[in-house]
């Protein structure tokens, strides 16, 4: 993707009905549903969905062309249906690198419509094209109330799924200016698809859940900023509130306090955080995360070793 380091557009995609085909899980939600327990089952088999190909040659199509990937999807920031999500896109298109590209998730506990969740993405996307400087040059997705929220934004749209082929862009308010820029040629997406768009207002950012993974450098603070949330996110959606869950199991383990006087305390102690750490990621992971075990496996080894060595003292229960 080096050709994307001088882009200047961002181009946004929906994931379920537009670049996969998910109308094999749909069967799964029960009808009027509405909380996220409901979609549960409907989320965790997003890792098995077949590429919408109308789709997939979209997007490759733009990031040929140098565009910045965008990717707006309702699915919940769970870690396991976030990092099913992360492993899909890089199985399926040419973007590998988690840090080439935007992906903008739900909150998990937000039971808000499609609608209304994506159109706080939008405040979000066009908050960081102002920042960056970058034109959002059109938004995909395979529903039709989702893509008039794009055009109610300022923002281009089609409707992109295994039918329609996201060719039939419409341009919000039939205004000649694109969001973020000022010259239509400089607006047209690739393809077959041409126009001009209006700027729009834009949402004030509440409880969606955005990874900003773009591509930017390390000149600026800002940018720099901007990285450091791409990791805390990327591992967030790994290792989702496994502090939280790290700092009950200590408090289990210590209710009363414990006492550290000398060096040698505070390096058995060290491993002992380690291997609680390690084994809160694991049962997180679902007991798959083999890393885990083995790190697991040498904190044990070091505790051993230091057992006899340190003069803890733990406060009676």
């Amino acid at each position: 993707m080096e050709n994307q380091a001088n882009s200047r557009r961002i181009v946004i995609f929906d994931l379920d009905g537009c670049l996969t085909k998910d109308q094999w899980r749909r069967a799964t939600i029960p009808e009027g549903a509405r909380q996220p327990k409901e979609f549960e089952l409907y989320h965790s088999m997003c890792d098995r969905d077949e590429p919408n190909q109308n789709a997939i040659d979209r997007l490759e199509s733009h990031i040929q062309n140098g565009d910045m990937i965008a990717i707006a999807t309702a699915r919940p920031s769970l870690p396991d249906v976030g990092q099913k999500t992360v492993e899909w896109i890089k199985s399926h298109t040419s973007l590998k690198d988690p840090n080439s590209f935007i992906l903008m998730m739900r909150n998990p506990n937000d039971d808000r419509s499609a609608v209304d969740v994506k159109r706080e993405m939008a405040g979000y996307i066009k908050h960081y094209a102002d920042k960056m400087a970058l034109q959002i040059a059109v938004a995909y997705d395979d529903r039709d109330d989702v893509k008039q929220m794009w055009l109610s934004e300022g923002i281009p749209a089609a409707v992109l799924d295994h039918e329609r082929q996201g060719d039939e862009l419409e341009w919000p308010n039939g205004f000649g200016v694109a969001y973020g820029f000022e010259a239509k040629q400089e607006a047209a997406p690739v393809g077959n698809v041409n126009g001009d768009k209006n700027p729009g207002q834009g949402s004030e950012p509440q409880d969606a859940r955005v990874f900003f993974q773009g591509h930017v450098s390390t000149q600026h603070v800002a940018e720099r900023l901007i990285k450091a949330i791409n990791t805390f996110n990327e591992r967030a959606m790994i290792y989702g509130q496994n502090d939280i869950i790290y700092a009950r199991v200590m408090a289990e383990l210590f209710p009363n306090g414990l006492t550290l006087s000398k060096a040698e305390d505070f390096r058995m102690f060290m491993n002992v955080m380690h291997l609680v750490g390690k084994l809160t990621r694991f049962t997180g992971s679902g007991m798959k995360d083999a890393d885990s075990v083995h790190d697991m496996i040498t904190y044990s080894a070091f505790a051993e070793l230091l057992a006899g060595e340190h003069n803890i003292f733990v406060q009676p229960v």
